[in-house]
């Protein structure tokens, strides 16, 4: 039997994702306009990042910007909140 290959499954991944991070902003007391208006912010703000990165790891190589983002990576993400659990 054939591999299904990656790139078949990555957009109904996204979407699931991008469901479940609506209703969490819902839920959190954002409308809808303030959600769509969030998610579209994001992207773009992940196109202008993009780019700027990509001109830096031309200046400056592929290897060195991928070492520099895997140090910076858990600092950067130490404050995200992490979900409660309970164990009661």
């Amino acid at each position: 039997m054939a591999a299904v290959p990656h790139s078949i499954y990555s957009p109904i991944c996204l979407r699931l994702v991008v469901r479940h991070f609506v209703f969490y902003l819902v839920g959190l007391g954002l409308s809808e306009a303030q959600t769509g208006l969030l998610l579209t912010l994001t992207l773009v703000g992940d196109m202008v990042v993009s780019l700027y990165l990509t001109t830096q790891a031309d200046r400056i190589g592929r290897r060195r910007m991928l070492i520099a983002g895997a140090i910076l990576m858990p600092p950067l993400a130490w404050p995200l909140p992490l979900p409660e659990t309970s164990c009661s």
